[in-house]
């Protein structure tokens, strides 16, 4: 069959439809959901703003699976559509064992290998199973609704593939992006099934890290180059030249030309900028996704040359602080006062999962929300998702928030679009998490079009090829950008550098035509006429602000030196627009500045200070390229702390160990981005300066404490172990600050790979910890026992690692104190036993009675360990009568004793649990001594009893977790734990965590420990109230959907999208369905049953 013949298959007739019968390109056939009508149920629940309609266009098996979606200025959509989810691309929150691998990786091939260690013969056949691929769908017949589709490109799945996560279509040729490659598919032939394949770049996707945090975000920018978008898998991209173009650690915006050439990276630290979108004076835009640690999603404004802040190793970091830096010293906030200066932060806290973002062209939408960004909020569930419209309004050199309102609710949508025809095109998942088979394209379109519409969609279809240059030139004055863009492009194309040039300074010509011009000279390279005109529009006072900065950014594009005076005389222009892009382009130009010359940076950075972070971000990254180490170091006695913060970043980004020199600055602001910048750049030379700060007196904030004591732990020799110590005395430091300080001496010797402060992979070599036990002794000649609990705590853990002998009396009378914390003398009670003290024994014989059930558990272990041969008996009355914690300890040991009594006494006692006569926080306990017995009366009663949970086998296996958990560590589960992202969801104390899920504070007081164990383990069994949806089926043929918020006999009263209460007679309703949770199915297959004892615990307190 020919390839023609081929594609006239996928011209569907309502039979094919009706069968299921899909569109295929080669052997690949993965599964696709058949046709139904549940698109018309899915409608029903939408909630559209007054004035519009949505439509369905597609609906499976013409797509499936939709990540991203193009739709073209033909009206055909090319779709990014993903098999390979959980099927050859996973999660390494699925394989934590892995996670140092993962962190070490610094090339795809990194990853690839250590995958095929784990995985061994395994990895070829599961890594290559399923692959990703790009479907055309189009309307061959003009009656509005897609009728065909086809495979256009696949194969995308070698072992190191991703998520195909973005789709463009440029110039009839479509480029995708699928890591680790950005890949451009070419359709001569108009077949629409790509003939040839080619990678652009390849290299992005260093880690596994996070399932979806792909290759994404394709746009065409103002300067004619393809930007696009890198997850915080980090990228490695070798280069023609021989280098290679890294950021492994977080998050980028790249951009590269249409050929793939001169690739750059644009800006970085950001976490998983699904979408970018320039608006209609070329200003960048994404909305960042928050880590599910109780932090916000971020609106970010795309300075070139900015840092976000996130770092990807980040995600991993539990302690002290969940997520370390990010949330400690507040990255992911607006701007604040005193917040990390090396970050541009975000404008504000939006939405809960962004995905798809674009922005009104202009005729769009009847001509409604003009100047308006589209974002879409992918939540895990269509009746809590949806696209948010939002405006911004300038504010310096940067902007601000205007509005963020709900536009349109009650969909799955990953991926937001506008076609020629005005209308708002979007992409449904369909439901839930993971691959469906399913998918759909939908049309929001106004009830009024815009006047312009069908001219727009006329042009946008066109061959401007067939135009004249002056007809060309009219569609520069088009209310719709995308018609100007082509307008600009064709004139580049055509090398009209002249018409360019004469628009540009052309007074009567509208602002966005002259902006237009100013990129399409920057586009095709201009000689003098052309510099002339930008030059003297940048310089034109009396012009618009916002038009003059284009102008100046355009000479810094070509041949910038040429124009490097009139740039840099725009460094001092009143507008900050203005300078922020003339900092820019004295950037691209190269610009340098001679000894001894004033740096103009130095008055911006002055000027901007912790207001205009657009203005301060662009100038350290002009200072940092334009200006050698000396002149930036010369900065430091300037008078201004904001042009000092300013040059410590600069050397920071140049990576300079002079960067120590700020260390002693008189204010804490300069000090602490030193430290930042000395520490999370890994300036080893710089090191041993931050070190020393150890000593200072007036040390203090977390941000640059935590770098100081880690710094001495890096560097590990005895002075640091000594300056450690030392700090640990100190009682006017925080009681946090000298628990880490006595925390890195106990892991002195034993150093893990990742580190303490930014989680990356930065091991350390074996080092001599002979001054240890020393030091302990030292500390607790301070009386470091009467230290606060945390601290003491940590020091008897440093007695344990450093095998202190000389502290059994100092341990001893901590363990008799009654008016010391319990946990305290336990450990006290632990640590006597392992060093040896001579007065062991008949303190034990004490301690054994202490009214504190802990200190008793502690020193019945402790006995049990010193004394065998009188434990028995000891630990028999224990198990039989004994506390919660005595209980416990003798289990655990009974658990490696070969003694039939112990036999005797787990069968009878899982013969009274079954009878409820066993305390209920043991009971996980026992069943766990009862598991590790081999004696056939045990092994019966265990059988006897796990019988009798047959009857809810959801819940069968947690059965003995509902009581006696801890809540501390409860809480660190629902909060960090990687595999479970509860807070991804769900809203906990002081407002921590997601919307998406009903809030959990007060959880305890609304369910019992049994509903909140099958609310876990099976969330569908109960929704919370006010999170059901459900679809009445009535008998005039028509539905309603909703959620039920009052029913009874005669009446179901039904909460639709719209907010609108639409009461129904019961008699009416022929059917009804309910629609299932967004929670997934298998959270509590990531759960031990001691973490989900621990979990349920903590919820039943909250």
């Amino acid at each position: 069959m020919s390839r023609t013949q081929l594609a006239a298959v996928y011209l569907f007739a309502p039979a094919l439809l009706a069968s299921g019968v899909t569109a295929q390109h080669g052997e690949y056939k993965p599964y696709v959901a058949p046709a139904s009508g549940e698109a018309a149920d899915a409608i029903a629940r939408m909630k559209a703003p007054d004035g519009f309609q949505v439509k369905l266009w597609a609906a499976e098996p013409l797509l499936a699976n939709p990540v991203a979606m193009y739709v073209s200025n033909k009206g055909e959509v090319y779709v990014a559509e993903t098999y390979r989810i959980k099927s050859g691309v996973d999660d390494i929150r699925d394989h934590m064992d892995w996670l140092d691998d993962d962190l070490a990786c610094r090339t795809v091939e990194d990853r690839v290998a250590y995958l095929a260690k784990h995985l061994g013969e395994k990895f070829e056949s599961a890594y290559t199973k399923d692959r990703e691929r790009v479907k055309w769908v189009g309307d061959t017949d003009g009656d509005g609704v897609a009728d065909a589709s086809t495979v256009f490109a696949d194969n995308f799945g070698t072992t190191a593939d991703g998520i195909i996560a973005g789709v463009l279509e440029h110039k009839g040729k479509v480029y995708a992006a699928c890591m680790p490659s950005l890949w451009e598919l070419s359709d001569a032939d108009g077949d629409h099934i790509a003939e040839a394949k080619r990678i652009l770049s390849s290299g992005y996707g260093v880690r596994f890290a996070l399932i979806g945090h792909d290759l994404h975000g394709l746009r065409i920018g103002p300067d004619g180059k393809l930007y696009f978008s890198c997850g915080d898998r980090g990228l490695n991209v070798p280069q023609p030249d021989g280098s290679r173009l890294r950021n492994e650690f977080n998050g980028a915006v790249l951009r590269c030309n249409l050929d793939g050439s001169k690739l750059e990276i644009f800006a970085t630290g950001l976490r998983n900028p699904q979408e970018l979108v320039f608006d209609e004076y070329g200003e960048l835009w994404t909305v960042d996704n928050n880590s599910d640690g109780g932090d916000k999603a971020r609106l970010v404004h795309v300075v070139e040359g900015m840092d976000a802040g996130w770092r990807q190793a980040y995600q991993w970091i539990t302690e002290p602080n969940l997520r370390g830096p990010w949330n400690d010293e507040g990255l992911w906030k607006p701007h604040f006062d005193g917040q990390a200066a090396y970050i541009v932060p975000p404008l504000a806290n939006i939405c809960d999962g962004p995905s798809g973002l674009t922005y009104n062209p202009g005729t769009a939408l009847g001509g409604a929300h003009a100047n308006t960004f589209f974002i879409c909020d992918f939540r895990g569930d269509a009746s809590y998702s949806g696209i948010h419209t939002f405006t911004v309004k300038p504010k310096g050199a940067g902007f601000e928030l205007d509005k963020f309102e709900k536009f349109l609710w009650g969909t799955l949508v990953t991926d937001c679009d506008f076609g020629p025809d005005g209308a708002l095109w979007l992409s449904d998942w369909v439901e839930g998490w993971n691959k469906t088979g399913k998918g759909r394209l939908y049309r929001l379109e106004p009830n009024v079009a815009h006047a312009e519409a069908a001219t727009t969609a006329r042009l946008l279809a066109a061959d401007w090829s067939k135009m004249t240059d002056g007809e060309v030139r009219s569609w520069l004055v088009s209310s719709d950008s995308r018609v100007r863009f082509l307008a600009q492009f064709e004139l580049v194309a055509r090398g009209k550098k002249q018409v360019l040039a004469r628009l540009v300074e052309d007074p009567t010509a509208t602002p966005f035509a002259r902006v237009h011009a100013v990129w399409g000279l920057a586009q095709a390279g201009f000689e003098e006429p052309g510099r002339l005109a930008l030059t003297r529009l940048s310089e034109d006072l009396s012009e618009d602000p916002l038009l003059r900065a284009q102008a100046v950014r355009a000479l810094g594009a070509h041949e910038g030196w040429k124009s490097l005076e009139a740039i840099v005389a725009r460094l001092a222009d009143e507008h900050p627009a203005v300078q922020r892009h003339a900092l820019v382009a004295c950037v691209r130009a190269g610009a340098r500045f001679g000894p001894g010359t004033a740096l103009p940076m130095a008055a911006i950075l002055e000027r901007a200070g912790e207001s205009d972070l657009a203005l301060r971000s662009t100038a350290i990254h002009a200072l940092a390229s334009c200006a050698t180490e000396e002149q930036i170091l010369n900065l430091a006695q300037h008078e201004s702390t904001n042009v000092r913060v300013g040059a410590v970043v600069a050397l920071r980004r140049q990576k300079r160990e002079s960067v120590s020199q700020f260390l002693g600055d008189a204010d804490p602001r300069v000090v602490t981005e030193a430290a930042r910048g000395i520490y999370d750049e890994q300036i080893t030379e710089a090191m041993p300066a931050l070190a020393r700060l150890v000593g200072r007196e007036d040390l203090a904030g977390t941000a640059l404490v935590r770098r100081v004591l880690n710094a001495n732990f890096r560097l590990g020799q005895s002075e640091n172990a000594e300056w450690l110590a030392k700090f640990a005395t100190r009682e006017d430091a925080d009681e946090l600050h000298r628990w880490e300080a006595l925390e890195l001496l106990s892991k002195w010797t034993t150093p893990q790979g990742r580190d303490a402060v930014t989680g990356e992979w930065w091991p350390l070599g074996a080092r001599d910890g002979a001054r240890l036990a020393a030091l302990a002794k030292q500390l607790a000649d301070k009386d470091i026992a009467k230290a606060p609990v945390r601290v003491v705590d940590a020091w008897i853990e440093l007695v344990e690692t450093s095998d202190c002998r000389s502290v059994g009396e100092t341990l001893l009378q901590l363990a008799n104190d009654s008016a010391a914390d319990k946990n305290v003398r336990a450990a006290a009670v632990r640590a006597a036993k392992k060093v040896a003290s001579a007065e062991l024994e008949p303190a034990l014989a004490k301690l054994v009675k202490d009214p504190e059930s802990a200190v008793r558990a502690a020193a019945l272990r402790a006995i049990a360990g010193v004394e065998p041969a009188k434990a028995f008996p000891l630990l028999e009355e224990a198990a039989l009568h004994g506390s919660v914690d005595e209980r416990r300890v003798a289990y655990s040991l009974f658990a490696d004793l070969a003694d039939t009594r112990v036999d005797t006494l787990v069968a009878s006692e899982l013969r009274r649990h079954a009878a409820g006569l066993v305390p209920r926080e043991v009971a996980l306990d026992l069943v766990e001594l009862a598991e590790a017995r081999q004696d056939a009366a045990v092994v019966t009663s265990l059988a006897s009893l796990r019988a009798l949970r047959e009857i809810d086998t959801a819940l069968a296996l947690f059965a003995d977790s509902l009581y006696g958990g801890d809540k501390a560590r409860g809480k660190e589960i629902l909060r960090g734990k990687a595999e479970t992202e509860c807070l991804r969801c769900h809203k906990i104390e002081w407002g921590e965590g997601g919307q998406v899920g009903p809030d959990l504070v007060g959880v305890g007081k609304r369910l019992s420990r049994a509903d909140l164990l099958a609310s876990i383990c099976d969330p569908n069994r109960r929704i919370a109230d006010g999170y059901q949806g459900t679809i009445l089926f009535l008998e005039s043929g028509t539905n309603v959907a909703g959620i039920v918020v009052r029913e009874d006999r005669e009446t179901i009263v039904v909460r639709t999208p719209k907010d609108e209460l639409v009461e129904v007679a019961a008699s009416d309703v022929e059917s009804r369905r309910p629609d299932l949770s967004a929670m997934p199915q298998d959270v509590s297959k990531s759960l031990s049953r001691r973490e989900m004892r621990d979990l349920i615990e903590y919820l039943a307190n909250l």
